[in-house]
């Protein structure tokens, strides 16, 4: 067996430390971490060092496996096929220096998709072929001849998935083809979230932005409304705040939802008018609630994407609104209040007409301006 993985005092074909800089592998930390072709386990070694949970390799060479076995312990290694995968999900699976080996390399990843946890991550470690096409280009290589995937073929087969060229890998003796990293996860959907407070913008954008992509936008303020008629389904607890004095002030509206735990319920009503794909939400929620906003829409499967942008509101909040006014009235008392301080007599009851006029001009200003700064 020629010596593959490289490790301390052992030289191998692959430089298994430059590799593994390169395939810029995400956190291990309580993850399962799969290895097909794991070779002696050195990824494996790596994923439990990084705090991986449970660390699984799988390699068609039994001394391989064994070598692996002896080398880290706390990891498991079977010598098996990629035909044969192990059970359960995992977050992790490295498929490297191995997928032109596949006689179906589109149906090898798409497997490899289905063992993904829902945010998982799948890293190949492949040859891309030169080519402005969608096809497969057969290589010739020094000890055989493989099909490998041009950059239009690739996005093809991934074209269901979200993924990215990392960058490249490092190249070994004889290589054609220039070696990639390649990451790739499940295609979620996104949602756009517009949560700033009432005249902020948010309607206007999602019409001039939203509407013309053909991006379904769902409204708050309508959510709540529909809500508080009972036109569409929710949970009870939910129902029964909003159509407790229900009041068109949706910001306050959103105030009394949030302060009773209903963050969860709410969003997953939004969920169901956004209609399982990709939506714009336009709706005000409480700076301290939009961090648990957020958690329940990638609970959901959702990739949250909160806008943000300054922009003069066109409006105050009721609170505000509130207390300037009564800060004004207290004003106007004032005024009054100081008006009447130099007047030194006060009129109970006044029952002739030219006596009345008589004492209103006697209180009234220079210039005859007219005076109300006195009692009648």
């Amino acid at each position: 067996m020629t010596q593959y993985q490289s490790f301390p005092g052992v030289n191998g074909a692959s430089e298994s430390v430059a590799k593994l800089k390169a395939l810029r592998l995400p956190s291990f930390q309580g993850k399962r971490f799969l290895d097909v072709g794991c070779n002696e386990g050195f990824f494996c070694g790596y994923a439990r060092f990084d705090g991986a949970s449970e660390a699984i390799g799988i390699d068609k060479s039994r001394v391989a496996v064994s070598r692996a076995q002896v080398r880290f312990p706390d990891c498991h290694f079977f010598a098996q096929s990629w035909q044969q995968l192990p059970d359960g999900r995992f977050d992790v699976i490295l498929l490297a220096s191995a997928l032109h080996y596949a006689e179906d390399q589109a149906a090898l990843i798409h497997r490899l998709m289905d063992s993904l946890s829902d945010n998982g991550t799948l890293v190949l470690e492949m040859g891309i072929a030169p080519s402005g096409k969608s096809e497969w280009v057969s290589v010739k290589r020094s000890i055989d001849e493989r099909l490998f995937p041009s950059r239009g073929k690739l996005a093809e087969i991934l074209a269901e998935y979200a993924w990215k060229i990392v960058g490249y890998s490092v190249q070994q003796a004889g290589d054609p083809l220039s070696r990639y990293v390649v990451h790739v996860r499940r295609q979620r959907p996104f949602v756009f979230l517009l949560l700033e407070s009432p005249g902020s913008g948010k309607t206007t954008l999602c019409r001039t932005l939203f509407a013309k992509a053909k991006v379904p936008v769902v409204s708050g303020d309508l959510t709540y409304r529909k809500l508080s008629d009972r036109q569409i389904p929710a949970s009870e607890a939910l129902a029964s705040v909003i159509c407790e004095d229900f009041s068109p002030q949706y910001d306050r509206v959103a105030d009394k939802v949030f302060a009773q735990g209903l963050a969860g319920d709410l969003v997953e009503v939004w969920c169901r008018q956004g209609g399982g794909g990709e939506f714009a939400l336009d709706s005000y929620i409480p700076e301290q609630y939009q961090q648990e906003v957020k958690a329940a829409f990638d609970e959901r499967g959702y990739v949250p994407v909160v806008l943000n942008w300054e922009m003069e509101k066109s409006m105050s909040g009721p609170g505000d609104a509130a207390k300037k006014a009564s800060r004004y009235a207290e004003s106007l008392l004032d005024l009054t209040a100081s008006e009447s301080a130099g007047v030194a007599f006060q009129v109970k009851r006044v029952s002739s007409p030219a006596l009345a006029q008589f004492f209103f001009r006697l209180a009234s200003g220079p210039a005859g301006q007219w005076s109300t700064s006195y009692r009648a």
